[in-house]
């Protein structure tokens, strides 16, 4: 059976500039609130909190490529790379208000994404002088589909988005994943370090 990724609108092509947001993400600096408005499975290893080897950190011109997908404007000055002590800071932060989200929920039998099912995609920015953490949160769904779709016999021009490095299960390391709606199995946010909190955070609308 064809693997769909969760609750995305239906593409010929997985991700990356292939899929194009609805809409545009804003950033609004200086509130402190959090706005919550088939292939192999991958393995799962908690229920309650993110699992580290679904995040990676987009360093250079990986995390302009990265930033530059989701946001069109926006006064950025030059790019840094997060240390392993920030991410995991950001993550138990992440973790904490995503947990706190879907127990106020109170999901009927906990449908819907889980925490752990997350991947993640940061990039240390420089935004209207203060220094940030993008944030691309994806379901584990997309990645199933894509690591199948890529398996499939593609010609070159299909796998413009994808540089050879990335023609494998590896390639959220490379591509920025964009998908269409989705709601709540899709976000995106940004982290102050300085904080330590989530300063603007996203989940995508549905069709």
């Amino acid at each position: 059976a064809k693997l769909r990724p969760q609750h995305a609108r239906r593409s010929t092509q997985p991700l990356g500039v292939m899929l194009q947001p609805r809409a545009r993400i804003w950033l609004i600096l200086g509130i402190a609130t959090v706005a919550f408005a088939n292939g192999d499975p991958l393995p799962d290893v908690q229920t309650n909190s993110l699992d580290q080897e679904r995040g990676f950190v987009f360093a250079g011109a990986s995390a302009q490529l990265l930033v530059g997908s989701f946001v069109q404007d926006g006064d950025f000055g030059n790019y840094w790379d997060p240390t392993s002590d920030e991410i995991a800071e950001l993550e138990k932060v992440l973790t904490n208000d995503l947990g706190t989200h879907f127990t106020r929920k109170q999901r009927p039998n906990n449908d819907g994404p889980q925490v752990h099912e997350y991947f993640r995609q940061y990039a240390g920015v420089h935004l209207n002088g203060r220094r940030l953490v993008f944030i691309n949160g994806f379901h584990k769904s997309i990645v199933e589909y894509t690591v199948q779709w890529l398996s499939w016999p593609h010609t070159e021009s299909e796998l413009t988005s994808f540089p050879k490095e990335a023609r494998n299960k590896k390639f959220w390391h490379f591509v920025p994943v964009r998908v269409d709606d989705g709601g709540e199995y899709y976000f995106q946010a940004y982290y102050d370090p300085l904080s330590k909190r989530l300063i603007w955070f996203r989940f995508h609308g549905y069709a």
